[in-house]
C-alpha cells in the first residue's frame, strides 16, 4: 500500500512515561519484557532544564539495541530547543519535531547541527524534499493526514527511499 520495503516483522514502539528514577526503570522493564526495543519519551510539558535531566536519566537507562527518541510534540520554543539540545548534544538522542513550524525546526537544525524526526511538519512531498535538501531531518514520521492523505504518503514514500531516508507511518496517536 504504502511502497518502500517489504519487510516480515514490524518492530512497534513503546511510549514510556517518566517518573522517579525508579518508576522510569520500572516502565522500560514492564515493557521490554512484552518485547519493545523502541521507546519514546515525551518532554517539553516543563521547564528546559527538567527535559535535560529526562533525557540524561533516560539515556543512562537504555540498553545498547534499544532506539530511544525524545518527543516534545512541538512544545518547545526556538531557544529552548536548542539550550536542551546544546545541553545533551554529547549524548546524541533523536529528537522528534521540537518545534510548531518547519522553519522553526529548520534554525533548531542549523544552530544546533542536529539533524532531527521530522512528523507533522511534512505537509506533503516537496516539505520532505526540502527538509532532505536542507539537510533538517535524519528520520521522517510520516502522518498521512498531515502529509495529504494516502497518494502523497506513497510519494514521500518513494522520494524516502531514493534518499534513504528512514520512515515511519502513522498517524495521530501513534502506529
Amino acid at each position: 500500500l504504502w511502497g518502500g520495503r517489504v519487510a516480515e516483522s514490524l518492530p512497534v514502539l513503546s511510549v514510556i512515561r517518566i517518573g522517579s528514577r525508579e518508576e522510569t526503570l520500572a516502565a522500560f522493564e514492564t515493557e521490554r519484557a512484552k518485547g519493545y526495543s523502541r521507546f519514546q519519551i515525551k518532554v517539553g510539558a516543563g521547564e528546559p532544564h527538567e527535559d535535560i535531566t529526562t533525557i540524561r536519566m533516560v539515556e543512562e537507562m537504555a540498553l545498547p539495541h534499544e532506539r530511544i527518541w525524545y518527543d516534545p510534540n512541538r512544545a518547545w520554543l526556538v531557544d529552548d530547543a536548542i539550550r536542551v539540545i546544546s545541553a545533551v548534544r554529547d549524548l546524541n538522542p533523536m529528537i522528534e519535531n521540537p518545534c510548531e513550524s518547519y522553519e522553526e525546526c529548520r534554525t533548531v537544525a542549523r544552530r544546533t547541527g542536529c539533524r532531527i524526526m521530522l512528523d507533522e511538519v511534512i505537509d506533503g512531498p516537496q516539505r520532505f524534499l526540502q527538509a532532505v535538501q536542507e539537510q533538517v531531518l535524519d528520520v521522517a514520521s510520516l502522518k498521512t493526514s498531515c502529509v495529504g492523505g494516502i497518494e502523497a504518503t506513497r510519494q514521500v514514500m518513494g522520494l524516502a527511499k531514493v534518499t534513504g531516508v528512514p520512515v515511519r507511518i502513522e498517524d495521530y496517536y501513534g502506529t
